[in-house]
């Protein structure tokens, strides 16, 4: 992630950090839908903490409580409690140079049903980094790729994309940190979330999901 800081990153709506290797490791889709039918995160179905951007080793010590505290709440089994641990301060410290005028970083860790954005859209954001842990992520496309008419004016995904084939999914454990209409010369990374999957029974699948946000 050193490399979203350097000076020729700038041109770039978003950057990917992919983590193949991570996607083998754990099966948590049993425990991500036991975690939202049994209301484990809270009845917004969040995890929800904020920290003060500023001086990098203070803001260093933050994310470790905000994590700490996080992963104690969401009694997810050990080996992705630590890599959500990891993932909050890393993630969190570089957010925290990219965007270093703003003076807040917010940190969720958020399951996700059937109550998501399945529209294509730019965040009203500086920055947010996201992490899909279990299963289907986040999709994004190109400045080139999208009819910006179509994008503020009209709710049919089909008329705002000129090519399906040009659509971008993220990985499980993949870091895609997404540039919002609100940091600087930016129009920000067009994108949605994945469309709904369901099991055979009919329930929702689950995403469990770390969101790092720098808002407006």
């Amino acid at each position: 992630m050193d490399a979203w800081t350097q000076p020729e990153s700038l041109k770039y709506n978003g950057f990917l950090l992919a983590r193949p290797e991570l996607c083998s490791q754990w099966n948590l889709q049993a425990e991500i839908d036991d975690c939202a039918d049994t209301g484990r995160f809270g009845w917004s179905e969040k995890l929800f903490k904020e920290v003060t951007n500023g001086d990098p080793q203070e803001l260093l010590r933050s994310l470790q409580a905000v994590a700490d505290e996080i992963v104690a709440k969401a009694m997810l089994p050990e080996g992705i409690s630590e890599q959500i641990q990891e993932d909050i301060c890393a993630i969190g410290s570089i957010i925290g140079q990219i965007c270093s005028k703003g003076k807040r970083i917010q940190v969720r860790l958020e399951i996700m049903g059937d109550g998501v954005c399945s529209r294509w859209h730019r965040d009203y954001y500086v920055g947010r980094a996201i992490v899909t842990y279990n299963c289907h992520a986040t999709q994004y496309t190109a400045d080139s790729n999208v009819d910006f008419w179509e994008l503020e004016n009209c709710g049919n995904n089909k008329c705002i994309i000129r090519d399906t084939s040009e659509i971008r999914n993220v990985g499980i454990g993949d870091i895609l940190f997404m540039k919002g209409s609100q940091f600087p010369n930016s129009t920000g990374l067009v994108h949605k979330s994945p469309e709904i999957r369901y099991h055979e029974d009919g329930r929702v699948v689950n995403r469990l999901v770390l969101k790092v946000d720098v808002p407006a």
